[in-house]
């Protein structure tokens, strides 16, 4: 509002300010976009990386929601994707010293997710969410919101990239009946089916390289996937993989 008025003449309502060549706009956002006033929103990104100097990235995703809700930005996507990492800082180290790993990894697309979850709670007081801003990206899964959990943060820490490409070169050699298995199993995935599949072949038929394909295939979707065989020579050929005693064991509670 402030910078159409610097440039609007002749208004006696608010609906006149949002007036650009007869239409009227549906936000002060659209009429700035509409006159090429924050055509690539500068002054708010230079706003962000002054504040940072002194406030912390808490404070930023604060600063950033204020933007939002003021519907001051014309293209908050924009902000977001070359701000990310100053509005994301402080979230790591918090999850390190929650979780008491200073060596933990978390990679950039959770960084993010945890970040707009961040941002989404902030904006809920007010009356709003982060789906109401169709311009911001969304909440992919709530799989990013449980990093209290150790165990949920180390399946997850799987870079998504990573596991994308070694994929695409399993998946080039997988023969007729390994794609066939690859391919119901990953659409009963896909559909949230809930199906038991059993794979049965003799030695070196190829049955650890179609686990490790349908891993590494889940795995570049963000999703957990739990490799567990009954030996421990076995588990060593799947990718992540433990010994069923090793990965379920503190789960069980034994009753006389």
């Amino acid at each position: 509002m402030r910078l159409l008025l610097a440039r609007q003449v002749g208004c006696t309502s608010f609906e006149d300010i949002r007036t650009i060549s007869g239409c009227v706009c549906d936000s002060y956002r659209d009429a700035c976009a509409r006159l090429i006033l924050l055509s690539d929103d500068r002054e708010f990104i230079e706003a962000i990386d002054e504040l940072y100097i002194l406030n912390s990235g808490f404070y930023m995703r604060k600063a950033f929601v204020v933007m939002l809700l003021g519907d001051f930005m014309s293209d908050p996507l924009n902000v977001w994707m070359k701000k990310w990492k100053v509005l994301s800082d402080g979230l790591l180290y918090n999850q390190r010293r929650l979780l008491g790993k200073p060596d933990l990894v978390i990679y950039d697309d959770n960084i993010k997710q945890m970040c707009l979850v961040e941002i989404d709670r902030y904006l809920r007081p007010n009356g709003k969410r982060l789906s109401d801003f169709g311009c911001m990206p969304g909440i992919d899964s709530p799989n990013v919101i449980p990093f209290h959990n150790l165990f949920i943060v180390n399946k997850l820490s799987y870079d998504c990239c990573e596991m994308l490409s070694e994929h695409d070169s399993l998946f080039k050699s997988l023969n007729f009946e390994q794609f066939v298995a690859y391919h119901d199993i990953i659409q009963a995935v896909s559909n949230n089916l809930g199906l038991m599949f059993f794979v049965d072949g003799f030695g070196g038929s190829g049955k650890t390289y179609l686990w490790n394909a349908l891993s590494c295939k889940i795995r570049s979707q963000g999703k957990i996937v739990l490799n567990v065989a009954s030996s421990g020579i076995a588990s060593l050929l799947l990718l992540g993989g433990r010994t069923a005693h090793s990965q379920f064991a503190h789960h069980l509670v034994l009753t006389g």
